[in-house]
């Protein structure tokens, strides 16, 4: 509900969700876990509670090509450098100084780690101080938003998404971007499954296995044999998230 005030939101919630569920001649829900959390239990009506998911245009993946020294010059990197990628709010809910934690936990086993963050938000600030605390300060690189998400997806090693499990990402679109971009994932439980399209690509990881646990995981994800991109973005675009079935 769109209003700063928690109380309101609490009190308003369930009435204005009784009134949508007995007066709407629609409703469309994004992914089967955003409808399943709306209705809490009550029956689905065939014509009138109905799956939605969003389009991805794969045009811009199909375009971008790998650019893996260009961006690593542009962002002062080492030509060698392994990339991992934060897409998302700074925000306490998407998790951001977890990456933090993960990639100091990660330099032993992988020493050419790098964290590049696109996006903005309250936590910004302190991802930054966080990667300082922990002496990984010169590791990091904050863009801001970005529009070309697809031609950094696709110059990256690892799509690293540690968002809080509880309550879970409505969708993720972000994620299934990723998979369009062929970029292997290390994703909390708090994405649900309507977002896996490639499996190949979709490893998931408890956040209280803690950032230590992450980081072998992820190196053990780096050591892989990555499927061809052009063989994931065509799964993608064949999936229910293809522009024409949306």
């Amino acid at each position: 509900l769109p209003t700063p005030s928690v109380f309101k939101r609490r009190l308003a919630l369930e009435p204005l969700r009784q009134c949508c569920l007995h007066l709407a001649d629609g409703i469309v829900g994004i992914s089967g876990h955003v409808l399943q959390q709306f209705m809490r239990g009550r029956q689905r009506g065939p014509s009138r509670d109905q799956l939605l998911y969003y389009g991805v245009d794969p045009k811009p993946f199909r375009k971008c090509k790998p650019q893996r020294d260009a961006l690593r010059g542009e962002l002062g990197l080492p030509s060698d450098a392994t990339v991992l990628l934060f897409v998302g709010r700074m925000t306490p809910l998407k998790n951001p100084t977890f990456v933090v934690e993960m990639l100091a936990s990660i330099l032993p086993h992988v020493p050419s780690a790098y964290a590049v963050f696109v996006g903005s938000g309250d936590l910004s600030d302190l991802v930054e101080l966080e990667a300082q605390s922990l002496g990984v300060k010169e590791r990091i690189r904050m863009l801001g938003w970005r529009d070309d998400t697809a031609e950094l997806m696709a110059s990256s090693d690892l799509f690293v998404f540690p968002r809080l499990e509880h309550p879970k990402e409505g969708l993720g679109l972000v994620v299934v971007e990723a998979q369009a971009a062929g970029l292997p994932m290390l994703l909390s439980p708090g994405i649900p499954e309507d977002a896996v399209v490639v499996p190949e690509l979709f490893n998931t990881l408890p956040l209280r296995l803690g950032p230590g646990k992450w980081a072998e995981k992820a190196a053990d994800i780096l050591s892989q044999k990555r499927i061809k991109q052009t063989r994931a973005l065509e799964r993608v675009a064949e999936s229910r998230f293809s522009m024409t079935r949306s």
